[in-house]
C-alpha cells in the first residue's frame, strides 16, 4: 500500500532546507549587526520625533552612515539643551 505523504522525503527535505538556513545565517553574521542597528537607530528616532519611519526603508545604508545619523541624533539632542 502506497503512502500518500512520503514521510522519508520530507524529512530529507527538511534537512536540507536547514542546511540552506543555517548557511545563510552563517553568511550574514556581520550584516546581522548592522542590521539591528538600523533597526534601533529608526526605533529610536521615531520614539523622539513621534514619527513612523520603517527600518527595512534604510536597510541599504552602511555602517558609516549609521553612525554619522548617530553622531547628528546626540549632536542635535546636546545643541538644544
Amino acid at each position: 500500500m502506497a503512502r500518500f505523504i512520503d514521510i522519508d522525503a520530507l524529512r530529507h527535505f527538511k534537512a536540507k532546507l536547514l542546511e540552506v538556513v543555517q548557511s545563510m545565517v552563517d553568511a550574514s553574521g556581520a550584516d546581522a549587526d548592522r542590521v539591528v542597528a538600523i533597526e534601533q537607530c529608526i526605533g529610536l528616532y521615531n520614539a523622539f520625533m513621534g514619527t513612523s519611519y520603517n527600518y527595512r526603508d534604510y536597510l541599504s545604508c552602511s555602517t558609516t552612515e549609521i553612525a554619522s545619523a548617530l553622531d547628528a541624533m546626540a549632536k542635535g539632542y546636546y545643541d538644544e539643551e
